[in-house]
């Protein structure tokens, strides 16, 4: 297997919404994710996983929650995409720093 860098993104979760969904970019960078599950026992941040493994096309065990885990704002470790890929298959705009 090719040893790829991971990246990582900010995500801002809001549980408990109607549909699974990317809302937008935040100015602090931040991604703003609706989830459908309640945030009980760890169902939104499964998925939310879910979730965002199937909108980079990636296995689930590709993406880790590094922090925030009982948080709404979390990091979100992303293992075998580039920046540029994964802001593409989101649907969001990528400013290289």
């Amino acid at each position: 297997m090719k040893q790829d860098k991971s990246r990582y993104l900010k995500i801002r979760v809001l549980p408990n919404a109607k549909i699974d969904q990317i809302v937008c970019m935040m100015d602090d960078g931040a991604i703003k994710v609706r989830i459908r599950a309640k945030p009980v026992d760890g169902k939104a941040n499964r998925t939310l996983l879910k979730f965002l493994a199937k909108k980079l096309s990636l296995p689930i065990h590709n993406l880790t929650i590094k922090r925030g885990a009982r948080s709404r704002n979390k990091e979100i470790e992303v293992f075998g995409l580039e920046m540029q890929e994964i802001f593409a298959k989101l649907g969001l705009d990528y400013d290289d720093p």
